[in-house]
C-alpha cells in the first residue's frame, strides 16, 4: 500500500513538473551528470528521497537521470521525461530497489551517443509502438534494443 513519504514525494513532483518545469529556457544551465547544456523541453526531472532529505534535479536526458538515481541509491525516486513522439509524460518510480513505469507499456532506447549528442539517442516512449515509430524515422537506432525499465542495466 502507499506509504506517506512516497505520496509526499509524488505530490512534490506533480506540483513542479506537470504544471511548470523547474528550469526555464532563459535560466537553463548544465546537466549535473554530464555537464552538457539543459534543454528544458527535453529534460528529465528527478525527485530523490534519501536519508530523510528530498532533492529535485533537472538532467539533460533519461540516461543521465537513471545514472543519477543509481549513483545516489535513494530509498525512493521518481523520474519524469516526455515521450518524443506523443509528448506525454513517462514516469519511472523506484521503490525498495524495484523500478516501475507509467504507463506500464513504457519503453526506452539508450543508444550510445553520436558525435557527443544524447538527446536523440537516450529516450523514453509511452509504448513499444511509439518507439517503433521513432526508430522508423531514425534508422541509425534500428540496431539498438527497445527496453523496458526492468531490462535496463
Amino acid at each position: 500500500m502507499w506509504k506517506l513519504p512516497y505520496v509526499l514525494l509524488l505530490a512534490s513532483l506533480a506540483g513542479t513538473m506537470v504544471n511548470e518545469p523547474p528550469v526555464r529556457a532563459e535560466t537553463a544551465s548544465a546537466c549535473p551528470m554530464c555537464s552538457k547544456p539543459l534543454v528544458p523541453s527535453q529534460a528529465a526531472y528527478v525527485v530523490l528521497s534519501a536519508q530523510g532529505k528530498t532533492n529535485r534535479l533537472t538532467l539533460r536526458c533519461v540516461h543521465c537521470a537513471l545514472q543519477t538515481v543509481r549513483t545516489w541509491n535513494p530509498a525512493m525516486a521518481v523520474v519524469r521525461v516526455r515521450c518524443p513522439v506523443t509528448r506525454r509524460w513517462v514516469t519511472f518510480h523506484l521503490r525498495e530497489g524495484s523500478w516501475t513505469a507509467e504507463p506500464t507499456a513504457t519503453r526506452l532506447i539508450l543508444a550510445p551517443e553520436a558525435k557527443g549528442e544524447c538527446l536523440d539517442r537516450h529516450l523514453a516512449f509511452v509504448s513499444r509502438r511509439a518507439a517503433r515509430r521513432y526508430v522508423r524515422s531514425h534508422p541509425a537506432l534500428r540496431q539498438y534494443p527497445v527496453l523496458t525499465i526492468g531490462e535496463v542495466k
